[in-house]
């Protein structure tokens, strides 16, 4: 089943995919500003993603949950 009022199409660099990449960043439990700010960073997700949004946010959660368990050990 899906929502229709998700969007079908990949999502591109843009403004739109910008602000998308804020709301997830806002959300992570990271306590420092993280890499996912930087350009290259952000293309990769796109890249790696094919901008599908479920992949997007699974990307970004397990770089997230990364980069906290390496600041543990």
């Amino acid at each position: 089943m899906t929502d229709p009022q998700l969007p079908t199409c990949p999502w591109e660099d843009d403004s739109a995919f910008e602000q998308l990449r804020l709301s997830l960043e806002s959300i992570l439990p990271l306590r420092q500003l993280s890499e996912f700010r930087d350009a290259r960073i952000h293309r990769r997700i796109l890249s790696l993603s094919e901008g599908v949004l479920g992949r997007i946010c699974r990307l970004m959660d397990a770089a997230a949950t990364a980069k906290l368990q390496s600041r543990r050990f």
